[in-house]
């Protein structure tokens, strides 16, 4: 019998804590070619862009675009040896839902 997942909050402390001003926006920054990028880098150790690009099995200018955008976000560090690397064991991501206002969402 196959067991089921439970879906819910998951509280782990985090590492870093990532804001965004819309859900919108987290969505776009850590699409799922970001994550595959952040969670192979974590998964590999520290590498050159180059070496991630072979072992993620992508073309290098896409993978050196995504680690730059996740190194803006703080995701990805970089070493004086330019070896990137994920510091983190976990991230919180918080973005607000609604208007601000408590209570009720923006009406359509």
């Amino acid at each position: 019998m196959k067991k089921e997942r439970k879906r819910g909050p998951i509280t782990a402390e985090a590492d870093l804590t990532l804001s965004f001003r819309e859900a919108v926006e987290a969505l776009n920054a850590l699409s799922p070619k970001r994550m595959e990028t952040l969670l192979g880098l974590r998964n590999a150790g520290p590498l050159t862009i180059y070496a991630l690009a072979k072992v993620l099995k992508r073309n290098y200018s896409n993978v050196f675009g995504d680690v730059g955008v996740l190194r803006k976000l703080g995701l990805i560090e970089k070493d004086a040896a330019g070896l990137v690397s994920v510091p983190w064991e976990a991230v919180e991501i918080r973005f607000p839902i609604g208007d601000g206002r408590t209570g009720k969402g923006r009406k359509a």
